[in-house]
């Protein structure tokens, strides 16, 4: 996340974690939706959020995503994470 945050910051843009934050949940895929969910309702009370507690809890599900066999690990070391369709 911080790597994103970088990466905007050299093209010359900056993004504070707020924006950081709401950009990673707005675009989440539906696997995560339980911890979306969260995160919405905590940014809807105004509750402080940490880039680093989201980044933990992220990390967290992919972990068990990828326990459970429902997220393929990427072969190269770029970030993109790829959902495995579950089959019926």
């Amino acid at each position: 996340m911080e790597c994103l945050q970088q990466r905007i910051t050299e093209c010359g843009k900056t993004i504070d974690d707020n924006e950081l934050i709401m950009h990673i949940l707005y675009h989440l895929p539906s696997e995560y939706d339980n911890i979306n969910d969260q995160y919405m309702k905590d940014l809807d009370d105004e509750k402080e959020i940490e880039l680093e507690d989201l980044h933990a809890d992220l990390q967290r599900k992919y972990d068990r995503l990828l326990d459970q066999g429902n997220m393929e690990k990427p072969d190269d070391d770029n970030d993109d994470k790829s959902v495995k369709e579950k089959k019926p």
